[in-house]
């Protein structure tokens, strides 16, 4: 289905597998890139709608394909079930709505900047309140290369958006603990990296700790370096387990 223009806001990260699709000549032209590493995805000519879509319909996360205004290109089998559940997404007359706690607003100003500009990627901790606790997930905005088999198969498109939910409690847990022994992290980097996760900026960590802001900071720098990430999104998503 074809995107209709309209008239009218923070490597060791584990990085998607290549997406995996019928054909070998499909599997050899097709790849990912790190999401945070400019155009979401790259690949050759002569690929059909049905191939692009097979190929999101493999992805564990929900996916959807949009154009700067919202309107949806494509949802693959996740998205569809998540945005019929309305906990996560809700999507009216065609175009994706609130996401989390991002509204329809915000989350179309985010994808104008990545949809203009073909470098630039975002992502954005969004959460929900169910079940008397505050869920969190992860947003991924990345813009579509115009020689990739999405951006043919629906050309006016310009955004790949992913949407990782949330960890139960106990494996959020045995997570952050894996990423504390393998990054030899101390229990006070640890600490930040988990308020990180819970989408806390630096003043509110502080406060939570009882530490001043400049030593929050100063984790964070020791984080970026023992874990070789460049950015504190970057963090957040390692935290989250994205």
């Amino acid at each position: 289905m074809s995107c209709v223009p309209d008239a009218a806001e923070s490597r060791a990260v584990p990085m998607p597998r290549p997406l995996r699709v019928n054909s070998i000549k499909s599997r050899a032209a097709t790849r990912w890139t790190a999401p945070l590493g400019g155009r979401a995805v790259r690949g050759i000519q002569g690929y059909s709608e049905p191939s692009a879509a097979n190929s999101l319909d493999a992805m564990p996360v929900p996916v959807w394909v949009l154009d700067e205004t919202g309107y949806i290109g494509f949802s693959n089998q996740r998205a569809s079930l998540l945005a019929k559940q309305g906990l996560w997404a809700q999507a009216r007359g065609g175009r994706l709505g609130p996401v989390g706690n991002l509204d329809s607003k915000a989350l179309h100003a985010m994808l104008r900047l990545v949809g203009g500009s073909q470098e630039t990627a975002l992502t954005r901790v969004v959460s929900v309140a169910h079940g008397g606790q505050l869920l969190r997930g992860t947003l991924q905005l990345s813009p579509l290369a115009q020689t990739t088999l999405y951006a043919q198969a629906w050309p006016r498109c310009c955004v790949l958006l992913t949407l990782q939910l949330p960890m139960s409690l106990e494996h959020s847990n045995l997570w952050l603990d894996h990423v504390s022994e393998r990054f030899m992290l101390t229990p006070a980097q640890s600490e930040v990296l988990e308020q990180l996760g819970r989408g806390r900026s630096v003043e509110e960590i502080a406060l939570a700790m009882g530490i001043k802001e400049g030593t929050v900071r100063a984790h964070l720098h020791q984080l970026l370096s023992k874990t070789q990430l460049t950015k504190q999104a970057d963090l957040v998503r390692l935290a989250l387990g994205a």
